[in-house]
């Protein structure tokens, strides 16, 4: 941005800035306004001359304070650009930020499977602070709908139960039962697989 100045009173103002004798800015601001010179960067020692500011260190205050304020507002720039790069790549990391899916629960799962829902939920529960009066509601919109169905007909109270007592009764819920024998007729009906070595089909 240029450093501009167009009227007599705001070349006044610079001139006094940049240190000029009071008794000689009236006259000089009244040249650089009939020569209409507006951008205070334009002026040389050259410059000035034919202007008729032919005092040398008067010609020295003006050109250093152009200089100094020109880099000061240049920094100025700089640092509002950048903030505004910060803020912008700020929002796109914010909008590119991969939403976190709640963990679904399913009804028919092993003991192994509840374990693996458990971690993700504890997973998912730390990266969205997700607070401590919502955590029944969220886990019940996690539920599958037979589940939510069997929740609303068999537990009394869900909402206000603490989170170890919804798990466990989850776990209840969820999790497969079968009879020991079907067990054995599983282990009973083991074959040794085509190409399978004698250790791994043992193991």
């Amino acid at each position: 941005m240029a450093l501009r100045a167009k009227t007599k009173p705001e070349w006044e103002k610079l001139l006094t800035e940049a240190g000029v004798p009071r008794e000689q800015i009236p006259a000089y601001a009244d040249n650089l306004v009939k020569n209409r010179i507006t951008n205070a960067e334009d002026l040389t020692r050259e410059l000035l001359k034919e202007l008729n500011i032919n005092n040398i260190g008067d010609q020295l205050c003006i050109l250093k304070h152009i200089t100094i304020v020109s880099k000061e507002q240049q920094l100025a720039e700089q640092t509002t650009e950048g903030a505004s790069e910060g803020a912008a790549t700020s929002q796109a990391t914010a909008h590119h930020k991969p939403q976190i899916n709640i963990p679904q629960l399913k009804s028919e799962l092993t003991h192994p499977e509840f374990r693996k829902f458990k971690v993700d939920w504890s997973v998912y529960k730390q990266l969205t602070n997700v607070p401590s009066s919502q955590l029944p509601a969220q886990i019940y919109s996690a539920c599958d709908a037979n589940i939510q169905t069997t929740i609303i007909n068999t537990v009394d109270n869900f909402f206000s139960l603490s989170e170890k007592e919804i798990m466990e009764k989850l776990e209840k819920i969820v999790t497969k039962r079968s009879n020991p024998a079907v067990h054995r007729l599983a282990f009973s009906n083991i074959s040794r697989k085509t190409k399978q070595s004698a250790s791994t089909w043992c193991a």
